[in-house]
């Protein structure tokens, strides 16, 4: 569905009426698939309009080049399930995270090489887009 989102002095609007976000954390990665759907409903049910995650580097590239997106790795699944549910998604792709994720996220293989992290490098920045080609797939 198609919203028009505005605003007035006061508050936002959505499709012209009064409206006060209020975005939930939920880490599809953490979580068993099987459960992800009743949890976002559960999200929704408690007044939850957006739910956000993040997308963990190292739960999706763990080896240097083997990407996964399987089982509860799923992004495509768990995007969606929000759609489906009626929760937009905001993802936060990082690449580094502060999710409470060991190295922020950045797989360990990362860490091993000889290269400054988390600036602007073309050693670093050649691996976070291959991440980001690979989320974008």
């Amino acid at each position: 569905m198609n919203h028009t989102y505005s605003y007035q002095k006061e508050y936002l609007l959505r499709d012209g009426e009064p409206w006060f976000p209020v975005m939930g954390e939920f880490h599809f990665s953490r979580y068993k698939e099987e459960f992800w759907e009743e949890s976002l409903r559960k999200m929704k049910a408690g007044g939850v309009a957006i739910v956000s995650t993040y997308v963990f580097w190292n739960h999706h590239e763990e080896v240097e080049g083997k990407f996964r997106f399987d089982g509860c790795r799923n992004i495509g699944k768990f995007t969606a399930l929000c759609k489906k549910v009626g929760l937009p998604l905001f993802l936060r792709i990082g690449p580094w995270c502060h999710g409470e994720a060991r190295n922020g996220g950045f797989p360990d293989w990362l860490l091993e090489k000889d290269i400054p992290l988390r600036r602007d490098d073309d050693s670093y920045l050649f691996y976070v887009e291959r991440f980001w080609a690979k989320l974008e797939e």
